[in-house]
């Protein structure tokens, strides 16, 4: 998958999702002068989605609380009891330019069996570590076991 800037990754955490509606536009005629304040994203902080590629993947696992986790609040440094699941495959988005979620290889052994599934958006919190600001992880509230039982991802465009 081509890396590309991710705009305002964070401002999509945890569950919101911004889309447009598709638009033909000949950008001959577009004037930078002409768009419309409301149209440009929030403020940063941004980030590429080169520096979510490769980031660990942990589950909260037992220690999921629905309450916590719909509150936003900070979810700090790893825990011991977080299960360590792989590492971001790539990060997705839509053919409406809305990223959805992140993929990770789950099951198999010695590379044999793997199977891709997503994260969806809602689904996951990107943290950033407090010791390097270029570095950042992805917690998710689904099990290690909803991850393995999940349907591998299809259809997409660029998949080898």
């Amino acid at each position: 998958m081509p890396r590309m800037p991710l705009v305002a990754f964070i401002a999509l955490m945890p569950g919101a999702a911004l889309a447009q509606d598709a638009v033909s536009v000949d950008p001959a005629e577009l004037d930078a002068t002409e768009v419309a304040p409301e149209t440009m994203p929030a403020a940063g902080p941004y980030i590429e989605a080169d520096d979510v590629q490769d980031a660990r993947v942990y589950t909260i696992g037992d220690a999921y609380d629905s309450s916590f986790w719909d509150s936003g609040q900070p979810l700090g440094p790893i825990a011991a009891d977080w299960g360590d699941i792989g590492e971001v495959e790539d990060l997705l988005i839509d053919n409406q330019g809305a990223v959805i979620g992140v993929t990770v290889e789950v099951g198999g052994f010695l590379g044999l069996g793997e199977k891709t599934v997503l994260i969806p958006l809602e689904d996951m919190r990107l943290v950033q570590r407090p010791d390097d600001d270029d570095d950042f992880y992805v917690v998710t509230r689904m099990s290690a076991e909803q991850l393995e039982e999940a349907e591998e991802i299809e259809n997409v465009v660029g998949d080898d």
